[in-house]
C-alpha cells in the first residue's frame, strides 16, 4: 500500500492490505461504454490523481462526486478486479458468478467494494435474485457479496439511486470550479463588507448578498468563494445554488435552525400540465376552442342570451374544473367525442383472437402489411367457429395499440426512439442544460450540405465537415471548426484551442459521442490536464445532443440552403440531381469565402437571433448567466 493512504487511520488484516495494493497495482479492469439510455464518461478526480470511470451520470457519476468531496474518504478505484458471489437462485440452485463491483473505497474506518444501481432495477433484481439482492431496514443488501467481503475483514455496499441527494449534487458541481481553483485570494476589506451582511441579517438570502455585492462592486466570483470558507455557513443540501432567492445565510452553522425544512423559503408554486389537461389540449380542435370561449362569454355576459338552468350547468363545471385542473375554462370545452354507446359488438373470443395475430403476426421483425394478417384471421376464425371482425375493424384495433410498442417490435429500439415521449416535467434527476454558462459543452461533427471548389482552378472539392462546440446553457458557439478532413483527435484539439482562444476557459463538462476521433491520446490527455468531465452520448439516441444537433440544422436551413451548390435536391432524391440542377456544377463557394460567413453566422448572427427556448438571445443569456454565477476560477487561464 502506498504511503499517501495512512496505515495507522486503518485496522486492516494483511490478506485486505494484499487486496488493495492488487486493486492500486492493477488499475480498472475493464473499459465501461454508454448503453441504452445511459450516459458513460470519466471523472478527473483531484484526489485520485486519475480519470475515473462511470457508467451512469445520474448514479455513479453522482457516488463519485460524494466520494471526492468525503474528507473521510481516503481513496476510491473504479472498475475493480473481479471477485466471486455464490447464492442461491430462486429456484435452489447454486450460483457462482464472477461480479465487477462499481468502486472499491478506502475510508478512514474500514474498506469496502461499493456496487451502485438504480433503485427500479434494485426492485427487479430482488424479484429475479431475491438471494442476491435483498431490501431490508431502509437500505439494499448484498449477502453473498457480504459473505465474501467477510472473509477478508472488508465490506461490501450497495447504493441506489434514490439516496442520492441531488440537490447537495447540483450545488458541489455549481461550485467544483472553485474547489478545484486550488489557493485563491479575497480582499480583506471584501470579506468583511460581506461578512457583516450576513452577521447583521442586512442580507438573509444569496440573491440579497450577490445584489449588495454587486452595489460595492464585488464579482459574485468573490462571493462563491466566500461561502467556501467559515465565515459564512450555507447548507449546500438544503436549497440550489442556481436558485439564489431560496439559499438562507447563516454567520455560523451553530446559527442554523436544526430543522431543514425551516432553512428553506417556500418555493413559488410552478404550473404543470397534468395528463388530463394534456389529454383535453389534444382532443380539442379550433371549433371546441371557440365554443368553449363563447360559453365563457356568456357567462360573464349580463344578458338573457342563455336559460337559467344553462348557466348554472355551465357554471358548476366551471367550478369544478377550476378546483380539479386550475383552471375553469377547461370545463368549458365540449364533451362531444365521449357521446354514443361506445361498447364493443364483437365477442369476447374474437377479440381475443384478433389481438393476439396483431402481436404475433403483425407485430414482428417481418413487418406484414394488415391485410394478408386479416387473410390469417379470417381463416383462424371459421376454423374457431366464432365471427370474424372486417378489415377496417382489424385495422382500427392495429392502429390504436401503443404507437411506440408497435414500432418496437416492428422497427426496433432505434426506430421506434422518435416515437418515446418528451419529458415534460423536470425532476431534480432530469438532464438539464446545464446551471450555468460553460457548465456543459456539446462537441459534435456533421458534413455540411453544400458542394465547395477550388479557388484557383474552380475545381469541385466536394462537402467540407463542420464541426461545433456549444454552450448548453446560452446555446452560445463557444468554437467551431471547417475543415476538408473527416473527424479526428486534430479536428478536436483545435476546437478546443479555438475556444480557450476565444474565452481563455473550456467547459466544466464535455458531452460527445463516442465516435473514435474522442478516444485518442491526445484530447484525453487535454481533457484530463483541465479537470473536465466527459460524457459519451447513448448509441443512436441524438436527444441527448440536441442542442448541437438543432444548431447543426438552423445552420443548413437559415444559412447554406440558400447558397449555390446546396444538395438538398440531391441528399434524398439524388436521381432527379441531374444536368443543370447537379449541386457539383452549382458550386460556385470557397473554403475562404464560407470560412469567412460561416464564421459571421455562427458567431455575430446566431448569437444576436432570439431563441425560443431561451426567450432571449444567446448573448443575453450568456452576459447574465456569466454575471450570476461567475466566472469560475477553476477553468481560467487555459492556455496551451
Amino acid at each position: 500500500m502506498d504511503s499517501n493512504i495512512p496505515h495507522s487511520l486503518l485496522t486492516l488484516s494483511d490478506a485486505a492490505r494484499e487486496i488493495i495494493s492488487e486493486i492500486r497495482r492493477l488499475g480498472p479492469s475493464r473499459a465501461v461504454r454508454s448503453g441504452p439510455g445511459s450516459v458513460s464518461g470519466s471523472y478527473p478526480s483531484r484526489k485520485m490523481g486519475v480519470t475515473v470511470q462511470f457508467e451512469s451520470h445520474r448514479n455513479e457519476l453522482a457516488v463519485i462526486l460524494e466520494l471526492e468531496h468525503d474528507p473521510e474518504v481516503l481513496a476510491y478505484y473504479d472498475q475493480p478486479p473481479p471477485i466471486p458471489l455464490e447464492y442461491l437462485s430462486r429456484t435452489h440452485r447454486r450460483v457462482r458468478v464472477l461480479h465487477t463491483p462499481d468502486f472499491f473505497v478506502v475510508r478512514t474506518d474500514g474498506a469496502y467494494w461499493l456496487e451502485c444501481k438504480a433503485e427500479k432495477k434494485l426492485r427487479e433484481l430482488e424479484c429475479n435474485q431475491p438471494n442476491r439482492f435483498r431490501h431490508e431496514d431502509g437500505g439494499w443488501r448484498c449477502p453473498p457479496g457480504e459473505i465474501y467481503a467477510a472473509g477478508f475483514g472488508l465490506g461490501y455496499r450497495v447504493r441506489s439511486s434514490d439516496e442520492i441527494d441531488w440537490t447537495f449534487q447540483a450545488n458541489i458541481e455549481f461550485l467544483e470550479d472553485y474547489l478545484r481553483g486550488g489557493s485563491f485570494e479575497i480582499p480583506e476589506w471584501a470579506a468583511k463588507y460581506l461578512s457583516s451582511l450576513v452577521l447583521t441579517k442586512t442580507a438573509r438570502t444569496l440573491g440579497e448578498w450577490l445584489a449588495f455585492a454587486g452595489e460595492a462592486g464585488i464579482g459574485s466570483d468573490l462571493v462563491y468563494l466566500l461561502l467556501l470558507t467559515d465565515r459564512v455557513y450555507v447548507d449546500l443540501a438544503a436549497a440550489r445554488l442556481s436558485e439564489p432567492d431560496r439559499v438562507l445565510l447563516f454567520p455560523t452553522r451553530e446559527d442554523a435552525p436544526a430543522d431543514r425544512a425551516e432553512i428553506v423559503p417556500e418555493a413559488t408554486p410552478m404550473l404543470s400540465r397534468t395528463d388530463t389537461i394534456r389529454e383535453l389540449a389534444v382532443r380539442c380542435g379550433p371549433r371546441d376552442l371557440a365554443l368553449a370561449s363563447e360559453r365563457k362569454a356568456a357567462l360573464e355576459g349580463a344578458g338573457d342570451s342563455i336559460s337559467s338552468r344553462t348557466r348554472r350547468r355551465w357554471m358548476a363545471q366551471f367550478k369544478k374544473a377550476q378546483d380539479q385542473l386550475g383552471d375553469g375554462y377547461l370545463g368549458l370545452l365540449p364533451k362531444v367525442a365521449d357521446r354514443g354507446n361506445r361498447k364493443r359488438r364483437l365477442s369476447p373470443e374474437t377479440i381475443e383472437l384478433t389481438e393476439r395475430f396483431i402481436r404475433e403476426k403483425y407485430e414482428n421483425v417481418r413487418r406484414p402489411n394488415l391485410h394478408s394478417v386479416w387473410i390469417q384471421l379470417t381463416a383462424a376464425c371459421r376454423d374457431a367457429g366464432v365471427p370474424a371482425p372486417c378489415y377496417s375493424t382489424l385495422r382500427e384495433i392495429a392502429l390504436h395499440r401503443p404507437v411506440l410498442e408497435r414500432e418496437r417490435a416492428r422497427s426496433g429500439k432505434r426506430g421506434a426512439y422518435p416515437l418515446e415521449p418528451f419529458v415534460y416535467a423536470l425532476e431534480r434527476t432530469t438532464p438539464r442544460h446545464g446551471e450555468r454558462p460553460f457548465h456543459i459543452g456539446h462537441l459534435d461533427h456533421t458534413e455540411l450540405d453544400l458542394e465547395l471548389v477550388c479557388s484557383v482552378t474552380g475545381q469541385n472539392l466536394g462537402r467540407p465537415w463542420l464541426s461545433l462546440l456549444t454552450d448548453a446553457y446560452s446555446r452560445r458557439t463557444l468554437a467551431y471548426v471547417l475543415s476538408f478532413e473527416s473527424p479526428s483527435y486534430r479536428t478536436c484539439m483545435r476546437i478546443t484551442r479555438e475556444c480557450v482562444k476565444r474565452f481563455q476557459r473550456l467547459p466544466s463538462v464535455l458531452v460527445t459521442d463516442g465516435g473514435r476521433e474522442l478516444l485518442g491520446r491526445y484530447f484525453q490527455s487535454v481533457l484530463a490536464r483541465y479537470e473536465i468531465v466527459r460524457k459519451v452520448r447513448p448509441p443512436g439516441e441524438s436527444r441527448f445532443g440536441s442542442v448541437c444537433e438543432r444548431l447543426f440544422g438552423m445552420t443548413n436551413t437559415r444559412f447554406l440552403h440558400n447558397l449555390l451548390g446546396n444538395t438538398q435536391l440531391s441528399s434524398p432524391t439524388p436521381r432527379l440531381a441531374t444536368g443543370s440542377r447537379n449541386p457539383k456544377r452549382q458550386a460556385v463557394w470557397t473554403f475562404e469565402s464560407l470560412n469567412r460567413f460561416l464564421r459571421d453566422f455562427l458567431y455575430e448572427v446566431h448569437d444576436r437571433l432570439e431563441h425560443p427556448a431561451l426567450g432571449q438571445t444567446p448573448e443575453e443569456a450568456f452576459r447574465v448567466g456569466m454575471a450570476a454565477a461567475g466566472q469560475g476560477v477553476g477553468k481560467e487561464n487555459a492556455h496551451f
